[in-house]
């Protein structure tokens, strides 16, 4: 008789160990998906953020290219060069980078010497808001140009966003704006019946301002 150690019986499920249900531990989930790898993420150069914002500022400015292109277009050149660019910012930052320089300018406004005129227009192309613009055109531009001002005859001396536009408040923007950039020869703006009230309002300390009403005016933001 053989006293040996006894082989355990096999179970009738098979070798795989089951549930009370007759499944198998394992059946019911999902095999675990792989982790795609992370791309690799191109150090920024010490030297380059510079040249990359300059460079990105001038293709909006200059070359009228929306946020959104800039980052495709520096990653084409970024392919094409020997050395690459290295480094492809997110459009957000490419707004933000186009923008400074624009608050720079305003906020740089200051009097001058020269005479000028104000053109005045509300925007609505900024969501449910309105902007107040304010550009100044001296009148020296005028006479030289001889024909329809252009972009590089007029200077932005004043941006104002408000959600509620009414006269008193239009006013009270003008006379903020020309606290600062000085005050006109002369005011040139559309019939727009908050404006012609707001006009009023400002002007009433500077009687001597001329107003000229145009029936089609209107600005623009790109």
């Amino acid at each position: 008789m053989n006293f040996g150690t006894a082989e355990k019986p096999k179970s009738g499920f098979g070798e795989e160990s089951r549930n009370w249900s007759g499944r198998s531990k394992n059946s019911g989930k999902r095999p675990r998906k792989k982790k795609a790898a992370l791309p690799a993420v191109n150090r920024v150069v010490a030297d380059q953020p510079a040249e990359v914002r300059a460079l990105c500022v001038l293709l909006v400015v200059q070359a009228v290219v929306s946020y959104r292109s800039v980052p495709r277009i520096l990653d084409l050149l970024g392919g094409a060069m020997a050395s690459g660019l290295g480094w492809v910012p997110h459009f957000t930052s490419v707004i933000n980078w186009t923008l400074r320089p624009g608050l720079g300018l305003i906020n740089q406004v200051k009097a001058i010497d020269s005479p000028w005129l104000a053109i005045i227009g509300h925007s609505i192309d900024i969501g449910t808001k309105k902007a107040l613009v304010v550009l100044r055109v001296r009148l020296e531009a005028l006479s030289n140009r001889g024909a329809a001002i252009r972009l590089e005859d007029c200077e932005c001396i004043g941006l104002k966003i408000s959600e509620t536009v009414n006269g008193e408040s239009v006013a009270a923007d003008l006379e903020e704006i020309f606290r600062r950039a000085g005050t006109p020869k002369g005011i040139v703006k559309d019939c727009d019946a908050t404006l012609r009230k707001g006009v009023r309002l400002g002007c009433r300390n500077s009687p001597f301002i001329r107003v000229e009403h145009f029936p089609i005016f209107g600005f623009r933001f790109h």
